[in-house]
């Protein structure tokens, strides 16, 4: 997105690779505990064990990443 709102929502149970590309004033919200791939203002790395990369970019938009 470039300055628009996202929500992504994965099973409960679903590991994957995570990795973002956000501007200064992008947003990334999640109900997932992301602390242990947060790298300064980015997210890189396996999530629930790894699995699929998920690829998230934003410019200045919201990004909520869910886990149904």
């Amino acid at each position: 997105t470039h300055d628009g709102a996202v929500v992504l929502s994965l099973p409960a149970s679903t590991g994957f690779d995570l990795s973002t590309d956000l501007g200064d004033d992008a947003e990334l919200r999640s109900d997932l505990d992301l602390m242990s791939v947060r790298r300064d203002d980015e997210y890189q790395g396996a999530v629930r064990g790894g699995g699929p990369l998920v690829r998230l970019t934003s410019h200045e938009g919201r990004i909520t990443l869910k886990s149904r």
